[in-house]
């Protein structure tokens, strides 16, 4: 019917720069195409379609010709702002003669009869007999769904990207001062004798206050910072599922949620090429957001099979399932649906600790039907296995280790830890005069800050390098770097100390950047 119907739709069918074009063979280039082209009459039913017009609809041809305007399968209330509604709905071939054959273009949404909404960009063009008269209109429409993620993609990046420089410099400032709080309330409970209970419970209310706030900004820089994949190895994804649910049920795990059972499904599933304890922290995070949505108690299943070239770990849970306008918002930082109690970090950490390691994370939800979130990790083709670690001589006893901080409480924490631990310390508060320090004293540690004014840490650190091959460097510091980072910027160090640190981590540190002979 198509075919047959060329000649009244396309007057001289097919006649192209000088030849003629069969009707057929015009019409075939018509169905090939990726787009829904529709062929309407001037009052708007549907003469005919192409191939792509049922696929993106769902709908069999047979279903759509014959129709008219407004089509039961488009929803008009996204035709974009300063469109005339009436107008559309009423059939816009009014507007088409009035514009002087320049096509109308607006958006609106296709329903399926799956249920499903897809976006499509309109455009309809009139079209002429040789006479000029109009003869029919031809409707084309694009389906945006790709666009619309990709557009949300880049917007969701800018996002993170801008609250990522934000988090850094505000995380590095707060584990500065936490360090110094962390730092003297451990000292004193140390140094005080027979502390009455009053004082040992303000001295311990301070201790973990201050390490929740730690971890809070542990899990902003978690939730901005990418894992290098330097960090990478092959990761057993069922030994990494059934960890997170056992510990999601297990006595020591989360007891904020008694009446929330985690189960686990597992298939037989390949190796990945990811970050072990970055999975783990992902799935953590959306498996306490499954929890927090059952305030009732119930279920959260882990399910793992192979899916093609992935292997996908899906988290379902029965709970209240999450509003349609929160979808695409839920993996945002700071986005949250729970109040001021929850801080909106899970899901957004979630979302990048995946994305690093070549996955992706999708959401299905309805509400009051649960929510599945499903992620989809790559299966790598050939992984070279990292050399065995060698193990270490033991650490060396008393030292004399040199303290480079312009923070004076920060750098008097360092002192008191180290000093604590059997240590000599010398103290400096800026680059030039630790050089000075060191190219008069034998030292046998250094332990620098990276940010600091005149010269910084990594600037420090090479010239410590260059005086001394060999000898050992600790960084102490807010920001979230590692040894790999320094070394990226020309500099080796031995350890890296993270703000705020215990002493039981200091010397820890301390021991395994010492191991090694100078």
């Amino acid at each position: 019917m198509a075919v047959n119907r060329l000649s009244t739709v396309f007057p001289g069918a097919g006649e192209v720069v000088g030849f003629r074009l069969p009707q057929a063979q015009l019409w075939q280039i018509m169905e090939d195409m990726p787009m829904w082209v529709q062929v309407c009459r001037l009052d708007g039913a549907v003469e005919s379609v192409n191939r792509a017009a049922s696929q993106i609809s769902g709908y069999a041809a047979s279903d759509l010709v014959g129709k008219a305007w407004p089509y039961a399968w488009m929803d008009l209330s996204e035709a974009g702002p300063g469109r005339n509604q009436a107008e559309i709905t009423a059939w816009p071939y009014s507007q088409l003669s009035r514009n002087n054959g320049v096509p109308l273009e607006f958006e609106v949404a296709c329903r399926t009869p799956q249920g499903e909404t897809k976006p499509l960009w309109l455009t309809l063009s009139l079209l002429r007999a040789e006479d000029g008269r109009a003869q029919c209109v031809l409707l084309v429409a694009w389906d945006t769904t790709r666009r619309r993620r990709l557009d949300l993609e880049a917007r969701r990046a800018e996002k993170l990207q801008a609250i990522s420089q934000l988090a850094s410099g505000v995380a590095h400032d707060i584990n500065n001062n936490l360090a110094v709080i962390l730092g003297y309330s451990e000292y004193l409970m140390t140094k005080l004798e027979n502390p009455d209970e009053e004082v040992q419970e303000a001295l311990s209310a301070i201790q973990t206050q201050s390490l929740e706030c730690a971890d809070t900004v542990r899990r902003i820089q978690l939730s901005v910072r990418p894992v290098a994949r330097r960090h990478f190895s092959l990761v057993d994804v069922n030994e990494v599922v059934l960890e997170v649910a056992q510990g999601a049920r297990s006595p020591e795990g989360d007891h904020s949620h008694p009446a929330v059972r985690v189960e686990a499904m597992l298939e037989s599933v390949p190796q990945v090429q990811g970050h072990r304890s970055s999975l783990r922290e992902a799935l953590l995070s959306i498996i306490n957001n499954g929890m927090d949505a059952m305030p009732a108690g119930g279920v959260v299943t882990l399910r793992t099979w192979r899916d093609g070239d992935s292997v996908a770990v899906a988290v379902t849970d029965e709970g209240v399932g999450i509003a349609a306008s929160d979808l695409g918002r839920i993996f945002e930082p700071f986005f949250t649906t729970k109040g001021p109690s929850r801080s909106g970090l899970g899901l957004s950490i979630a979302y990048n600790l995946i994305v690093q390691q070549g996955g992706t994370i999708q959401v299905a939800s309805q509400p009051g039907h649960g929510a599945t979130l499903t992620v989809r990790l790559p299966v790598p083709v050939a992984v070279a296995e990292p050399p065995p670690a060698r193990s270490a001589p033991p650490p060396r006893t008393a030292l004399t280790v040199l303290v480079v901080d312009d923070e004076p409480q920060v750098a008097g924490v360092l002192e008191k830890f180290l000093t604590a631990l059997g240590h000599q310390v010398v103290v400096r508060q800026d680059g030039p005069s630790a050089l000075d320090t060191f190219q008069a004293q034998r030292f046998d540690l250094a332990v620098v800050d990276l940010g600091m004014p005149v010269m910084d840490g990594y600037e420090l650190a090479r010239r410590l390098n260059l005086q001394r091959p060999g000898f050992p460097i600790l960084v102490a510091t807010g920001w979230d770097v590692s040894m790999e980072d320094v070394k990226e910027r020309g500099a080796v160090v031995r350890g890296v100390v993270k703000k705020p640190f215990s002493l039981k981590e200091l010397a820890e540190a301390v021991n395994q950047a010492t191991a090694v002979a100078v």
